[in-house]
Formats: C-alpha cells, structure tokens, sequence
C-alpha cells in the first residue's frame, strides 16, 4: 500500500467526509503526515487553551495588561503627568550592585546548549500570531489579546454587558472578503463604544452546505472558525429578547451609527451597510496608539514599494486585526478541508520526499525524534522555515550531511500512486507536535487572479500579466517554480497548460465557467469552506501576488501580515483602495 493512500485513509480524507476521525488512529508502522494536522485533537486542544479558568480568569497564553479596566486598554501603559519645578527632588537611586564574576566559558556553552534545546519549536497552541513581533504588525499580539479579552467575556461580565448586535452582510451583493471586513468594522464600532459585537445568528448565509445543516450550524460562522463571541454573551441577548428588550435594527440613514451606539440601550442593532466602511473602519487603531506608523511599506508595485499614508496604514492595521481575530481558528470541518486540499495538492510530493528519506542512502526516521523535525528535516531540502526549533535544524542539517550534493536538492515531481510503496524502517510511532506548521513544499507562490463581475470595479488582469510577475520573482528566486493558484474562473486554470516550467496547485472545487459576468448559479452551489481552505493555505506561501482592489487578495494579505509574514514578498498587480 502506498504511503500516499495509507495517509488519505487513515485521516478519513475521503470526498464524502465531511469530519476528521476522532481520534485519529495511525499503525504503529505508519509516520504521521507532515502536510496534515490531527484535527480532531488539535481543535479540542485550541478550545481548551480558549476557556476561562475559574472565577473566569484568563487563559494563561492571553496574560492581560495591569491597567486594563475593562473594554480596550491602552497598551502604551499608564501615562505620567510631568511633575512640577516645585515638586521637591525625589531621592537617588541607589548605587547599582557589582556584577557577578563572568561563568567559565564551559558553563557558558552548556547553557546555551540547554536553551537551544528547551526553544519552543513553534507558536503556542493557545496564540495565533507566529513569528516574531518584528515579523508582524505593530502591536499585533497585544491587540489580538485585548479584542480576545473584550469579544470572549466571562458569564458574570456579560450580565448587563452592553452589546452590539449586527447581522452579516448578504452574499447576494457581498463576497465572502467582503462580508469579513464589514463585519471588522462593525468590530471597531464595538470596542471604539465599549460594547460586545454579537453577529446576529443564522445570518451569515455562505453556511448553507450539508455539513453546517448537519451540526446545526446553518448561518452561522461558528460553522468555519472559532466563535467572535463567548457563549455567555449570546446567552444575555437571549435574555433580552425573552424580554422584548431589543428594538428594530437601524441603518446609518435612520440613525447615526455613533448615536446608536452612544445610547444608554443595553442592546443596539444595526444593519450592515457600506457607510461603516467610510466612517468607523480603522478608527479603532487608536486605541492602542499610533503605533501602526510605524509599519513598514512592504507593499511593492510598478517596480517599486509603494508608499502608504497614515489614513491608508491605520486602516490596514485594523482590517488585518479584526480579520486575524475573526478567522484565528479554523473549525474541526474546515481544518479538514485544508487536509483535503494539501493532500490532493501536493500530499504525493510529500509521500515522495518521505520514501526518499527512507531509502538506503538517507538516514532513519529513528534518528528524527519528533513529527515537528521530521518535517522540517524535509523543507531544509527545499526551504528555509522560519519556525524551525535549533534541535529540528539540526537533526535536518545531519541529514543533509550524510548525503551532500553540490547545490540544492530539486524537489521530486509527482509519480503514480503505486510507484512510492511504503517499506517501513522503525515501528515507533512519531509523537504528534501539535503546535507545528503543517509541511509545505517550498519555495511557493501564492497567486490571485481575479475575474468575473470585478470588471465593473476594478481593473482585471489576465493569467499572463500575473505571469510576468512571476518569472521576475524567479530571477531573484530561482528554485521558484510552484505556484497556489487562487481564483473563480475555469478559464485561468485552463491557461495555466501554457507555462509548462511552473507546477501550479489549487482548490479541488469547481470554478465559475465564465469570467465575464458572475454566475449567480455558481456562486450559490460552490464550497465555501474550500475557498478559505485555499486562503489559508495562500497566506502560508513565500510570494504573494494579487490584486488591491480585491477583498480577496486582502484578506490574505492581511492573514500574512498577522501570521509572521510581514515582509514576505507581495507584488500588487493593481493598487485599488490603498
């Protein structure tokens, strides 16, 4: 039996499936995937790592600020009033004490072998942003822990809570990218009034498919991620609602958003339109200062990075935010649909790797002690990964040793499922690391090509401007030849047979079949969840190349930007609204 096939069966990666196996149960003989994650185990560990402790103390990973006096704190500390000139002196500080004799340097080098080894080998399972700070927007952890602090309440905190209550936007005029950032600025609304935002329930209507009709979780985003909201606080509006509390929703032309949200009513309910975009998207980056003037331009266009204005940095600072908290988990079902694209993707080229690692002139996996060295032993084939722990490098860096060859390794292509058997060499099973990064064959670009009813508002451009792009990407890079391909329209995935020197990989769904005009019929049957499945895996790649004016291409961007990728290279092909 191929190892390829081994691994679809025993992740239950079949069309029809639509949950992960719970638990998952591998032979003793078989190696976890490095391209797959144990769903099942990993969601409940994230829904663990996301309950309050008793008396509703905060997880340990969200470590809130000192000064925080519910809502929104200010992350820049408390602010000292200057003292006067006839404020008595205060007294001097005391002398520094001597310092310690310096350590022979023999015990130097032990600690720091001790500290290579305890490095954690990837982000925390309870916090979502990996990288490091300088790798993420300014603030970027402490501003996902204060919206995780003000959204996820304890049950005693909600009881009178104010709350903002908005339904989603519908599909009908909205894209998926485009109902996600209005929903962030309703976000912003919310923590700028000091109120929870509660999306109304079953109204997000891209969660029609049979799995969220299944688990009765038709309309609602709970259905794909993780909740915006604590159950607590959906259980007040309940209240209110047994108690007709809760008035008509109101509009910005009825009602000023602000005044609404200003009233003394415990519950505001506002519908969605575009004026919230114009008028409160981004504001709420003042909360935490200013500090997202100090971001980078990292956005490059025309040949040149392109410079941002200080309106144009706070709003993609918050957009990034709010999108970063709403989609920081990814439901038990959607993560399985990324293993099912990852696996149909490039799970043979995974297979491969791994049967060549076992060959005679490759060392043993008994020599890889953990699932998270295994697979990066892989990548430092391919790639460098910025996640890797110094005892993953050096196991991968031995590896590469014992069979130098001059130059990089190519990676193997694709091969029939029953030319890579799988023979295996050790009968202990590789303990899973559950806060790895699933394996990715890199160097990768992601690629947005946007088609269909953009035309009316956007310049669109063809598979082959994107490509030009491209092979400038490759001079620079020159093992770059995979290519995630994101787009609507059937006619860019047949174009891609004209650039026989790339391997392009996307999305099992359909796509629409024609690219002048949006296909109603289309957009109402296609996978929702397979276009963030798709997504998330863009915002995991080493390029990006997309569009500005797309919702689309945003939203990945910003995934990236939050995600440890600031300043991986994004090309955009047209500026938009930027």
């Amino acid at each position: 039996m191929s190892l390829y096939r081994a691994w679809a069966d025993s992740y239950g990666l079949s069309p029809d499936s639509l949950l992960p196996p719970s638990p998952l149960s591998l032979p003793p003989s078989l190696p976890p995937a490095p391209h797959l994650e144990d769903c099942a185990a990993l969601t409940a560990l994230r829904q663990q790592a996301e309950q309050r402790g008793e008396g509703g103390k905060p997880p340990a990973w969200v470590d809130p600020p000192r000064n925080r006096q519910g809502g929104c704190s200010n992350p820049w500390g408390k602010w000292d009033a200057p003292s006067s000139p006839l404020d008595p002196l205060p007294p001097p500080p005391p002398p520094p004490p001597p310092p310690p004799p310096p350590p022979p340097p023999l015990l130097l080098l032990l600690l720091l072998l001790l500290l290579l080894l305890q490095l954690p080998s990837a982000t925390a399972v309870g916090e979502q942003v990996r990288g490091a700070d300088s790798s993420n927007l300014a603030l970027t952890r402490q501003a996902q822990r204060d919206i995780w602090l003000h959204q996820l309440l304890p049950a005693r905190s909600c009881k009178g809570r104010r709350l903002l209550l908005v339904p989603w936007s519908t599909g009908m005029y909205h894209g998926v990218g485009s109902q996600v950032h209005l929903m962030g600025a309703f976000l912003s609304l919310a923590m700028l009034h000091n109120r929870t935002l509660i999306p109304l329930a079953n109204s997000f209507d891209r969660a029609n498919h049979a799995h969220c009709q299944a688990t009765g979780q038709q309309g609602s985003w709970e259905c794909f991620f993780f909740p915006i909201v604590s159950p607590d606080c959906e259980g007040e509006l309940n209240r209110l609602r047994a108690e007709d509390a809760i008035g008509e929703c109101v509009t910005g032309e009825e009602l000023g958003y602000d005044r609404a949200a200003q009233s003394e009513q415990q519950a505001v309910c506002l519908d969605p339109t575009t004026d919230v975009f114009m008028n409160y998207e981004g504001r709420a980056a003042y909360l935490w200062g200013d500090a997202y003037l100090a971001d980078p331009d990292v956005v490059e266009h025309g040949g040149h990075v392109a410079a941002s204005s200080a309106e144009t940095k706070m709003v993609h600072w918050w957009r990034a935010q709010a999108v970063r908290f709403m989609l920081r988990w990814p439901s038990a079902h959607l993560c399985h649909v990324i293993n099912r694209q990852r696996h149909t993707a490039y799970g043979m080229h995974a297979a491969n790797r791994i049967a060549s690692l076992h060959s005679p002139t490759h060392p043993s996996p008994s020599h890889i002690s953990s699932l998270h060295a295994f697979a990066h032993a892989l990548q430092h084939y391919e790639s460098r990964d910025t996640h890797a722990s110094a005892a993953a490098a050096a196991a991968a860096a031995a590896a590469a040793a014992a069979t130098a060859t001059p130059g990089r390794n190519t990676p193997m292509e694709p091969t029939p499922t029953a030319s890579v058997p799988w023979v295996p060499v050790s009968t202990t099973a590789i303990p899973t690391d559950l806060a790895r990064e699933p394996y990715l064959q890199r160097p990768m670009m992601s690629m947005h090509v946007r088609q269909s009813d953009k035309l009316s508002e956007m310049k669109v451009l063809s598979l082959a401007a994107h490509m030009f792009v491209a092979y400038r990407l490759r001079r620079a890079e020159v093992d770059l030849r995979y290519v995630w391909l994101n787009t609507e329209a059937q006619s860019v995935i047949n174009e891609t047979a004209h650039y026989p020197d790339w391997h392009f990989l996307f999305s099992s769904n359909s796509h629409q079949p024609s690219d002048s005009e949006r296909n109603r019929e289309y957009d109402a049957s296609q996978s929702v969840a397979a276009s963030l499945a798709s997504a998330i895996i863009a915002s995991q790649c080493d390029y990006f190349i997309g569009s500005l004016g797309s919702n689309w291409s945003r939203l990945i961007n910003e995934l990236r930007a939050t995600g440890g990728r600031l300043f991986a290279g994004f090309v955009a092909m047209n500026m938009g609204e930027w």
